[in-house]
Formats: C-alpha cells, structure tokens, sequence
C-alpha cells in the first residue's frame, strides 16, 4: 500500500513540471536576444535607441502580460515607422516574441494581435525598411519562416503543459484512492481488533468474580484502547480529506493555552475581514483529543461563517465545559430567510465525523436571522460497540431532535433545530 502511494506523489512532481514550463524566463532571455541584435546595428540615433528599448521591454513584459508586452512592441514598429529607412532596427524581429507568448498562454486575443503585428510587421521590416528595393526571396521569406517557428513553438508548449496537468490530475485521483484504501484498511484491521479488546477489557471488568483492583486494571485498559480507537480515526478521517492540505501548517493544538490562542486568532481572522466578534472563551483543562478535535471544528466553522455570513456583519464565538463535556458555540447571521430555514449542508460532514470521532455531537439551531452551530465533546469517548455506526466505513447517522434547553440557552426551538 505505502509504495504505490510513494509512487503517486512522485508522479505529483509533474506539477513542478507543468510549473516550470510557465516560467517567464523564456520571454526575458527572448528579449535579451532583441536587444543583443538591436546593439548589434550600431545605432547612432536616439530614436534608433528608443524603438530598440521599446522592443527589449515589450518582448521582456510578454512572459508575465502578453496584450501588454504585443502593445509596447506594437509602439516600437510605430514609431520605426517613421524612421528612416537606414535606421529601422532589426530588433523589430521582436514582434514574434509577445505571438509565441499569446499562443503559449492560449490568450482569447492571441488571432486578434498576431494579424495586427504581423501586418505592422511587414510593413515596417519588408515594405518600409527596403526603401522601395527588390527582396530576394530568402529575405522575404524570414518573416513567414519566424512566424511558423513562433506560433508552433507556443503550440507546442501549450499541448506540453495540458498533458502534464493533466497528468497531475490523474495522479492527484490516484493519491486520493490510495488515501481512502489506506484508511478502509486500517479501519477493518487495527481499529476494529482495538475497539474489540477495549470492550473485551470493559466486560472482563464487569465480571462478578473479577477482584476491585483487576477490574480497574481492566478498565484503565479499556479507556487506554478506547482513546487509542477515536485517535486512530480522526486520523483517518484526515486521510479521507479529499484536500489533505487544508490542515498544512496548523500548529499542534494539545492544551488549554493553545486551544485558546487558535480560537483567538480565528476571531482576529474574522475581524480582519470586517466582521464584529464577540467572544467568551472559558477553557478549564481539555483533554489532548477535546483540544485537537476542537482546533479542527473551529477553523472550519469560521470558515463557514466567512463563506456564508453577510459582510460585516456580527457574530459570536463560545467555548465553555458543561456537565464535563466541552462545548462551542459559532453563531452568526444569515444572509437570507431561505437560508435560515435550509437543512445542514453537506459542508458540515467533515465537522460532524470529527466531533463523532471524539464521542460528541453537533446541534445546529437557527433562531430568527441567525444561523447557530454547537459541539459538544466529552471528556472520554464511549465506546461504539456497534460497527454500524462507525464513521469510516458507512455513511453519517443523522438523526432529527430538538435541541435541549441547556444547549438553546434561551432561544426558542423551532422545527429547523437539528442534533447529530
């Protein structure tokens, strides 16, 4: 299992390669080149100095802005235009560097400014700059020959980079199954013989002639292979992430104090945006499971709020303990009466098998205007006994209840009150 994932994450290298294919080096050592040829005619004039400037930036600026880079050389054939004949540089070759870079980048104006520039092209490099002289047919035929070159070169490139993309599409699809294989493995084998000796060690406690101080060997043993269980699936709940870079660079959150800081700095995140926060965070002594599990729901329940709650509008955060459990509250408004009265989203799937994870809960209530999310997390996880319900393998257990009282705190219950 490990090597065919080692394999996809090499493959997902490609990426690097699609990237470096669109480097803008390519345009900048393109419009050195110009400039190398512009120096090379010896000019003597300013103006011979200024459209040989106006080509080198013009075919420079095309790596990073095409329509920019084709407009500053299109200025520059302009402006030889009016030049002399003797003092038409042959810099204006630059005119195919910003046509390579729009058909490279596949610009919606890449037909549109290569007529345009050819057409000026040829006039200020054949017509004008001849004087009124016969071509042979070699010259007369670099202008076509340095178009094909420009155009298929940018075609080329172009194909070169949708197939690595994609290819680093295939490979990020491959990643992802090997993911989802890897926890369904270690669900059927290390969670359930886990789960299986925590109720094991939990009946042999309950026996009649098991002895006081066995017994509590027993359970300690039950709650040790317990929270092993619910700590084995929130990692494979992070395995089944469809973007396992959303957790990238989130601190290690395992006390109160840390807990704390990361709530803190959520709320700052929301002000930074605009919204007015309130916050009451009353933290006694989390468990490392409570406090990871709720470092993970927080920064996905601000992101709800940034994603579905009106601009600049108010809301509030709540961390709390309540008979033992630790609870959080994110209440925001919502944008919309249809909104207020939808039933959860799908979006709240990652936050629910969390919290189940964790042997708590989620209560979404939505008083008038407002839309509520509650967690509940208790102190030491049950144990499930019953494998229908575990969350790796099956799909969520929804089930429609009023919230209590204690978790309303004062709000009316409506028929859009939900408890999974």
């Amino acid at each position: 299992m490990i090597s065919p994932i080692r394999g996809a994450v090499r493959q997902g290298k490609l990426r690097t390669v699609a990237d470096a294919l669109q480097t803008r080096w390519l345009e900048p050592v393109l419009a050195a080149l110009v400039l190398g040829i512009g120096i090379a005619d010896a000019p003597e004039q300013p103006w011979e100095w200024i459209t040989i400037g106006l080509f080198a930036i013009g075919a420079g600026v095309s790596g990073t802005s095409s329509v920019a880079g084709a407009g500053i050389v299109g200025l520059g054939l302009v402006t030889s235009a009016f030049l002399p004949a003797d003092q038409v540089s042959g810099a204006g070759l630059a005119l195919f560097v910003p046509i390579f870079a729009l058909v490279r980048r596949s610009s919606r104006y890449a037909a549109l400014i290569t007529v345009a520039l050819v057409a000026l092209g040829f006039y200020v490099m054949v017509i004008h700059a001849s004087g009124g002289r016969s071509l042979s047919g070699s010259a007369a035929a670099i202008l076509p020959t340095l178009l094909a070159l420009s155009v298929g070169s940018g075609l080329i490139m172009r194909a070169s980079r949708e197939q690595l993309e994609a290819e680093r599409l295939r490979s990020e699809e491959r990643l992802a199954e090997l993911r989802l294989d890897l926890a369904r493995e270690l669900h059927d084998n290390a969670v359930h013989k886990i789960s299986q000796a925590a109720m094991r060690a939990h009946m042999a406690a309950m026996r009649p002639d098991t002895s006081p101080d066995l017994a509590d060997e027993f359970t300690q043993i039950a709650t040790s292979c317990n929270d092993a269980a619910h700590e084995l699936r929130l990692l494979l709940s992070g395995l089944r992430q469809t973007d396992p870079s959303l957790g990238a660079g989130q601190p290690q959150i395992i006390d109160a104090d840390a807990l704390a800081a990361l709530i803190e700095g959520q709320a700052d995140r929301l002000a930074a945006v605009g919204f007015t926060v309130t916050q009451d965070v009353n933290i006694d002594a989390p468990t490392s499971l409570q406090s990871r599990t709720l470092a993970a729901i927080a920064v996905e329940a601000v992101n709800n709020i940034v994603q579905h709650a009106p601009a600049k509008s108010d809301c509030v955060i709540r961390v709390f303990p309540h008979d033992g459990a630790l609870c959080a509250e994110f209440t925001n408004h919502t944008r919309n009466s249809k909104q207020s009265t939808s039933r959860p989203s799908f979006g709240l799937l990652g936050i629910e098998e969390r919290a189940r994870a964790a042997g708590g809960f989620i209560t979404i209530s939505k008083p008038a205007g407002y839309w509520r999310f509650e967690v509940t997390l208790p102190p030491v996880p049950a144990v499930v006994p019953s494998p229908e319900l575990d969350m790796v393998d099956q799909p969520r257990a929804a089930r429609r209840a009023a919230p209590s009282a204690d978790l309303l705190r004062g709000h009316p219950q409506s028929e859009d009150d939900y408890q999974i």
